[in-house]
């Protein structure tokens, strides 16, 4: 009897809280499930105005085991997120007053993705946005209707289109204009933009930047300038044009100046000129898709190549002219040992007689020494297969390689550093952020020995056509953007010089984005808008028009030819052939004169010549008297003997 008192004023309270919102209807439980199927979201978040309606979608959910269910969050600890999903019942004041407080603090976004069930049309006081997505949903006719709701501006009155229906039978069936995101129009609002502008005349901007013959000059805001129109086309916006000379960059005080500076405080809504990503901007800006390619580049001439002359022991590398050296020295050997032991000849068994065999095979003529021996034969079979496979490729390869141009010996930064050539960079301001404060050790270096010499009172910072008048007319490197450089480059560079022209890559290649405020509405829209234009080809057009081609060198089409400079080291080798050819004979000479004077003084001062022969006579000291039977006279012939 005590338990009645007791649940009296439990049913009391619970009557009270049914009379503050009349639960939800199950066709209202299901749309919200078949919502959150349609998004393929994993976490649905529910604000409900009773418990009891929470109780019924987190026992539909768990049985349909199709998401997790997490009920009534404070705001600002909502879960974010693509595979999230909220579901909102606005016919209390409490969730009213929760969705009005999320708008203000801007959550009702692009990270967040709302289903609102009334029982009304939306109040033209909620604070959306053009990002938010959110899908109004309430009872009309036979069935319920679904409506996108946003506003392109806080000044702008509260945009409400229809996007679909829903039905317990057919379930979801949206609008074509809602599955293309066509809605999403800003009609007519004005957007404040900003790019960089260096080279180009303030004056009539905005038309001095649509003029394809001035590419060269501030390329990456007349690109951006060129996407803006067809986005604004695509929108319906219009564009405020402001100008500034620097990126933004952070200052000693610790704000950005320049173009992310003026997306800070406001003053532009987008950014023309691209910006690379970096961890301190992501800190103040957001970025949208990518558009262009950011390449800096080191052009100059390079010098003539001092290894003019070593063109002919160009085909085979050192270290392979020394091992062929080497194997011809152990043939050589070997060939002395073959004559030494095989020899049936005295003037064979000589080291002239094994250089000439080792010569035989170098120039592929043959040899007249010969034996039975297996390995004399042998040493002659693989010596002549080698020299014979050595001269093949060599002839094939002398061929190209006396086709192929100079050889470049300017390859990368570090030997440039080295090199005689003077140089420069463009002055803007990446050149002062990136490289004037570079770790690298390389561009350290060209910072103290090349654009900024000590003792020098302002580094080589020149401006984009001086820059390249000096790559025409002197030995002078400069950097600078690629497709800003190439069409000055053609200008100005000699037909005869651009065949000479290099381009170093001094960065790598890096991406490039469309920068606007922090949390944007508008980066969503501008996202969609840039990724239309590169499945469409736009940008891949709007490259090739901005994008100039390096300078065509129109001498390497024409046929090649061999000057004799190049063949003289072979004349040279001839000349000096000849020369060791006479003084060895002139050795010769000298040799054999004076073996024949020491011939002649040696044979004593009995020795007669007689019509060159010298009749050997006995020395008086080593007569000796002889026997009865020999002082008889000889009937043997006399015998002479020749000297040379």
């Amino acid at each position: 009897m005590m338990v009645l008192p007791l649940m009296v004023p439990l049913l009391l309270l619970g009557a009270k809280s049914w009379a503050s919102a009349a639960p939800l209807e199950s066709e209202v439980l299901a749309l919200a499930v078949d919502v959150l199927r349609f998004r393929s979201a994993r976490t649905l978040v529910a604000y409900t105005c009773n418990h009891y309606d929470s109780v019924r979608l987190s026992r539909l959910l768990v049985g349909e085991r199709c998401a997790w269910v997490v009920l009534s969050p404070a705001v600002g600890t909502t879960p974010l997120g693509g595979s999230v999903f909220t579901f909102l019942h606005y016919d209390c004041p409490r969730n009213r007053r929760l969705l009005h407080v999320s708008g203000q603090l801007e959550l009702v976004n692009t990270s967040s993705h709302w289903l609102v069930w009334s029982s009304g049309p939306p109040e033209a006081s909620l604070p959306l946005r053009l990002d938010s997505d959110v899908m109004w949903a309430r009872r009309q006719g036979g069935g319920v209707l679904l409506e996108a709701v946003y506003r392109v501006h806080p000044s702008r009155p509260l945009s409400v289109r229809p996007a679909g229906r829903w039905s317990p039978a057919a379930g979801i069936v949206l609008h074509r204009s809602a599955i293309d995101n066509g809605w999403r129009l800003l009609d007519g609002l004005i957007l404040g933009a900003a790019g960089v502008v260096v080279d180009t005349p303030p004056d009539r901007l905005g038309e001095r930047l649509r003029v394809v013959q001035d590419r060269h000059l501030d390329t990456n805001i007349r690109f951006g300038w060129d996407l803006c129109d067809k986005l604004s086309f695509m929108f319906n916006f219009s564009v405020v044009l402001y100008k500034t000379e620097s990126y933004g960059y952070l200052t000693p005080n610790g704000s950005i100046d320049g173009q992310a500076g003026m997306l800070v405080d406001g003053t532009i809504d987008l950014a023309l000129s691209q910006l690379m990503m970096s961890h301190h901007r992501l800190d103040f800006i957001d970025f949208t898709a990518p558009s262009r390619m950011w390449t800096l580049k080191m052009v100059f001439r390079h010098p003539a190549s001092r290894a003019l002359y070593g063109t002919i022991f160009r085909p085979f590398s050192a270290s392979l002219w020394l091992g062929a050296g080497l194997v011809f020295l152990l043939v050589l050997v070997a060939a002395r040992l073959g004559c030494w032991v095989a020899a049936h000849n005295p003037a064979d068994d000589s080291w002239s007689a094994a250089f000439l065999l080792v010569s035989s095979a170098i120039s592929q003529q043959g040899t007249t020494l010969d034996t039975e021996r297996p390995s004399w034969r042998m040493v002659v079979f693989l010596s002549f297969s080698c020299a014979l496979l050595m001269d093949t490729y060599y002839t094939a390869a002398i061929v190209t390689s006396l086709l192929l141009p100079p050889p470049r010996t300017i390859n990368t930064k570090a030997d440039l550093v080295h090199s005689e050539l003077a140089v420069g960079m463009e002055n803007i301001s990446y050149t002062h952020e990136y490289f004037e404060k570079s770790s690298d050790p390389v561009d350290h270096l060209l910072m103290t020995y090349k654009v900024w010499p000590r003792g020098t009172r302002r580094p080589n910072y020149h401006s984009l056509e001086a820059g390249v008048r000096k790559v025409a007319t002197e030995a002078f490197a400069f950097t600078g953007e690629d497709v800003s450089l190439y069409p000055l480059l053609d200008r100005y560079v000699t037909e005869a010089d651009k065949c000479s022209l290099v381009a170093l890559d001094f960065l790598k290649s890096r991406s490039t984005y469309m920068p606007v405020r922090k949390n944007s509405p508008y980066r969503e829209l501008v996202t969609i808008g840039l990724r239309k234009l590169l499945e469409r080809g736009h940008v891949a057009r709007m490259r090739s028009v901005w994008h100039a081609r390096p300078p065509a060198c129109l001498r390497e089409s024409e046929f090649a030819t061999v000057e004799l400079v190049t063949l003289a080291p072979a004349f040279m080798l001839l000349a000096a052939a000849l020369l060791l050819a006479a003084l060895l004979l002139a050795l010769e000479l000298r040799q054999a004169a004076r073996n024949r004077k020491q011939s002649f003084l040696g044979t004593g001062q009995s020795g007669h010549r007689i019509e060159g022969l010298v009749v050997s006579a006995p020395r008086i000291s080593l007569w000796k008297p002889l026997p009865v039977s020999a002082a008889g006279p000889s009937t043997e012939p006399q015998l002479f003997t020749y000297y040379d």
